[in-house]
């Protein structure tokens, strides 16, 4: 067995007109809304004609070939399914149907056709940081859901019981393509066993809550990711950390161990008090959305830190707040004597990382950054996952 592990993200209710393809019509909608991952539920009809797959020709076989059937008459339907991303980053419905007509029915899975008759009802429960993605297998011709994040070995225990199997791969296979990245978590949270490392998924967020003297250490796992960083008061969210007022303070453009970003009421929030990169972390550049990404020619939604900012938010109970500039974990921004500004890969190395101490009982946000746009290559053109332990 192999598994993978996420969060409850937003969830959506959504109705669904006469003739509308299920599949098609799930998968649109998640397109549009930047949903990779979800559980779905589908109750309505199906109309005459609609077809479902009711399984192989033949038990066993070289080839598989999918035995389809015709459902005669409208029926009344309920189905299950999950949506994850193809390997292009499509979302792709899988889902299983049983369809009744007085006292037949019939279960299959609904890739092959099914229209809605007069009305049907979705669900969408998104699932945030899943590492799984459908790929082709040339031996079935299907496309298999494969896990494809690892939990470093940094999140191992200081005491109780044995870890489980790290996550992504299967007891036998997998842990040789992971282990650089692992040693880096490790290695950056060895003195702090006794807390968990926890995942900052590629393109997704993550928020955590710190108490007053608390610390939180963010580790660079590959090297070359930028992590978008916001802290927010947890009394009241609308005071958050402010990149003019922080420059502001410190009369300087970058933060410095020993230093403190202050909030919009200029009030200390979080202090840098180690930091094992190269620093020069920027606090300019605004968190990417859709907008952005539509002017660098993108078609559909792309991954953005403003959304992710929103959904790990929410997870928390907090909806509505402003974006505010976030300040952006080992990005590489340089400013010339002109002012001009060059979008560069980051300087750090796999394992680098910056440890922020909290000046007030706050939220903090990450964002693994998504920018894969070629032009701007802030992340080396390639995101990945980063990680990061709280300290006591």
């Amino acid at each position: 067995m192999k598994y993978t592990e996420g969060t409850m993200g937003r969830v959506f209710i959504l109705r669904l007109e006469d003739g509308e393809v299920l599949n098609d019509t799930i998968e649109a909608f998640a397109r549009d809304r930047g949903v990779r991952h979800a559980s779905v539920t589908f109750l309505g009809g199906s109309a005459d004609g609609s077809t479902v797959v009711v399984g192989p020709d033949a038990d066993r076989s070289d080839a598989i070939v999918p035995l389809t059937h015709t459902l005669q008459g409208h029926r009344e339907v309920l189905a299950l399914g999950t949506l994850a991303p193809d390997e292009k980053g499509e979302p792709v419905l899988h889902m299983h149907a049983a369809a009744g007509r007085e006292g037949d029915a019939t279960v299959g899975c609904t890739r092959a056709g099914v229209n809605v008759w007069l009305v049907g009802e979705a669900v969408i429960q998104e699932i945030l940081g899943a590492g799984a993605e459908r790929v082709h297998d040339p031996a079935t011709g299907f496309a298999l859901l494969e896990m494809n994040e690892v939990e470093p070995r940094g999140a191992a225990r200081a005491s109780g019981p044995a870890p489980e199997p790290e996550r992504g791969v299967d007891s036998s296979s997998g842990r040789a393509a992971a282990e650089a990245a692992d040693a880096a978590a490790a290695d950056a949270a060895e003195s702090t066993a006794e807390s968990a490392v926890q995942t900052i998924p590629a393109r997704r967020g993550h928020a955590v809550r710190l108490k007053t003297g608390q610390s939180v250490r963010v580790i660079n796992t590959h090297g070359h990711q930028v992590v978008d960083t916001w802290a927010f008061s947890l009394p009241d969210p609308t005071e958050s950390m402010s990149m003019e007022h922080t420059r502001a303070a410190l009369r300087s453009l970058f933060v410095s161990v020993g230093q403190s970003l202050v909030t919009n009421r200029r009030r200390p929030i979080l202090t840098l008090t180690e930091d094992t990169s190269p620093g020069g972390h920027d606090t300019l550049i605004a968190a990417c959305d859709r907008y952005r990404y539509e002017q660098l020619g993108c078609a559909g939604y792309h991954d953005n830190c403003t959304d992710n900012l929103a959904q790990a938010l929410a997870q928390l109970g907090h909806t509505g707040l402003e974006t505010p500039s976030p300040w952006n974990l080992f990005m590489h921004i340089p400013v010339g004597e002109d002012g001009h500004l060059e979008f560069q890969p980051p300087r750090s190395k796999p394992g680098d990382s910056a440890t922020l101490r909290a000046e007030q009982d706050c939220i903090v946000v990450f964002s693994a950054c998504p920018q894969d746009v070629s032009s701007i290559p802030v992340n080396a053109d390639a995101p990945t996952e980063a990680h990061f332990v709280v300290l006591p």
